[in-house]
């Protein structure tokens, strides 16, 4: 069951991606603002009025960083999203979640290659 949940929480975590980079070019800017290489943690927005941007990308510097997914006390989940430049116009992303079953550390990963097939801001 852990498996399962782990592998959807890597997909929404690749979904969340791609939704800022098509919020960027719905709102004119850089197709890759917010998107630079590193770490990253998945973070409810909550400025207000942020409607088309409930999510946000925070850039970690440690693991110790990374929020606990609690479904209920016994499943916890750790995700991170790593995003590198492949070439100028395409990034890879990584979603990857941790996880523990029978005492034993599991995880289960996912990438995609986002590209700037818009070709920049209108």
């Amino acid at each position: 069951m852990q498996q399962f949940i782990a592998y959807h929480l890597a997909e929404e975590g690749l979904e969340i991606t791609r939704n800022l980079r098509d919020t960027n070019w719905l709102s004119n800017v850089k197709w890759r603002k917010g998107l630079d290489d590193g770490l990253y943690v998945i973070e409810e927005n909550l400025t207000i009025g942020a409607v088309n941007d409930k999510w946000t990308l925070r850039k970690i510097n440690s693991t110790d960083e990374i929020p606990k997914i609690s479904l209920n006390e016994n499943e916890n989940f750790k995700r991170t999203i790593e995003i590198k430049t492949k070439d100028e116009k395409s990034i890879l992303v990584k979603s990857n979640v941790d996880f523990t079953v029978s005492l034993k550390e599991q995880s289960a990963s996912l990438e995609t290659i986002l590209t700037n097939w818009k070709k920049g801001p209108l």
